[in-house]
């Protein structure tokens, strides 16, 4: 690898495939000004009681090194140990309780920066003042910069500025003010550079870092409130289908009903003397009402389901009842399209359902069988109970059959398995989507399989009886 790839790869190693237009680089910022002072102000709300405990902590540190002092030195003793507890510790303390005070919160990373430099600062000085062959005091120095570079949070010019005025204070002490041996220039010289450049690092990877990580958080939390005002956006717009099927069933039911009755007087007090040609067109209209006015109940049905407004009475009732009230029920439909039911394996099982309802629900999948198939097939109910204790109900068809991309949208409310414009099958496609509803409320699901050409089978999955509740009471 190149040089110059490297450091086009070094980026994305150290801080994740983010924006490079996110952050101003130079200075380990964001680049949108607005968004900085939010971080900024994040800064405040969420890290400055654990900035006042870090400066706190530090400064307890700064106080007990003063035994190395005592050990250290015979001269100067009382005006070393006069600035460390007396100036710099005191100083220190000061600055930290002025972020209590509102007007000085938001300078916290100039307050734990400044806390730096004179912890630093003053170990420079006693340095300068220490006997030859004392303790090395740049270790002080070393363990103030690891410190705060790490565990702090300090902007990333202000801890530069502090490192590269300490370095330099630090070799002026010791080759111009208080001269020191070759080696120990040398060395010290080389240990300050390294460990300067290391916290300058360290101090540029974790304020990039921090404003990442804040930045994908407060993505996180728009995204996540957006989502919500999504989902109440929807659901307004649900209820609000929802109410409008409910008003315009009820408003169109009444007009339907009037169509219908004068329909069936007109066809009663004509007689002989209206021609049969008008007969056949009242026929026809009076056939077309009640048409309608089924869609329009069942519409009105699957308002009041998709708003819990049907109250369900459960009640043990023998799988081969509940099948015969369904093939009452579609009977005339079959004959009248040349199709047979046939029943199969019904007799031993008994289910905990609302049976008016469920029978409803049962005889619009069995209506849909009946009308995707040919004339002369046969429509097949059959029984079993499942290995868990559940009761399967399946009904078979061997009619048109369904793709997969149309068994996906069979059971939502409005689709049809046809197209709007070539579609001949009546209905406004509620019928699979409100049977799911009403099944689902008690304890029931459908799942389909199908292929096309070679028919449909939906399975009706009740729940055993341990799942279903020993409360058996009525509910909504």
């Amino acid at each position: 690898m190149s040089i110059s790839a490297w450091f086009k790869a070094a980026p994305e190693a150290l801080f994740g495939r983010a924006d490079r237009s996110l952050i101003a680089w130079g200075t380990a910022t964001f680049a949108d000004r607005s968004l900085e002072n939010e971080y900024c102000k994040y800064l405040i709300e969420q890290e400055l009681p654990k900035e006042r405990f870090i400066n706190i902590l530090g400064i307890g540190m700064y106080l007990f090194f003063g035994a190395l002092d005592i050990i250290t030195f015979k001269e100067n003793l009382g005006a070393v140990l006069f600035v460390r507890w007396a100036v710099c510790a005191p100083l220190a303390l000061t600055i930290v309780l002025l972020t209590y005070r509102d007007p000085f919160r938001r300078f916290f990373p100039h307050v734990t920066a400044a806390n730096m430099a004179i912890g630093s600062f003053s170990i420079v000085w006693m340095i300068a003042m220490a006997p030859p062959g004392g303790p090395p005091y740049i270790v002080g120095i070393l363990t103030i910069f690891i410190y705060f570079s790490c565990i702090t949070r300090i902007y990333f010019v202000v801890a530069a500025t502090v490192f590269l005025t300490v370095l330099t204070a630090y070799a002026v002490t010791i080759t111009a003010i208080s001269p020191k041996g070759a080696i120990e220039v040398a060395s010290g010289l080389f240990f300050m550079f390294t460990i300067a450049m290391i916290s300058f690092a360290t101090s540029y990877t974790q304020e990039i870092r921090s404003r990442l990580l804040f930045h994908k958080t407060r993505q996180r939390e728009l995204d996540a409130a957006y989502i919500k005002e999504l989902l109440i956006e929807a659901t307004a717009a649900d209820q609000s289908k929802i109410n409008f099927l409910s008003v315009l069933s009820h408003e169109l039911r009444t007009p339907l009903h009037q169509i219908i009755g004068f329909c069936e007087v007109v066809m009663k007090q004509g007689g002989d003397s209206s021609s049969d040609q008008s007969q056949e067109f009242l026929g026809q209209i009076h056939q077309s009402a009640h048409s309608l006015l089924s869609q329009i109940a069942k519409m009105l049905r699957y308002a009041d389901a998709t708003a819990g407004k049907i109250k369900y009475h459960l009640e043990d009732c023998p799988v081969s009842e509940l099948v015969e009230t369904i093939c009452a029920q579609t009977n005339g439909k079959a004959q009248a399209r040349g199709v047979e039911i046939v029943t199969d394996g019904l007799k031993s099982a008994s289910l905990y359902v609302d049976p008016l309802n469920a029978s409803y629900a049962i005889g619009h999948i069995v209506e849909n069988a009946i009308n995707a198939s040919k004339n002369g097939s046969q429509v097949f109910i059959r029984g079993q109970k499942a290995r868990d204790g559940a009761y399967l109900l399946e009904i078979v068809d061997r009619g048109v059959g369904m793709s997969p991309e149309k068994i996906k949208s069979a059971l939502s409310p409005f689709a049809h398995m046809e197209s709007f414009r070539t579609r001949t099958s009546e209905g406004v496609g509620l019928g699979l989507a409100l049977a799911r509803k009403i099944l689902q409320d008690q304890n029931a699901d459908i799942s389909l399989r199908s292929q096309p050409d070679e028919g449909t089978t939906v399975t009706i999955r009740f729940a055993a009886p341990k799942d279903t509740g020993e409360d058996r009471r009525a509910v909504a």
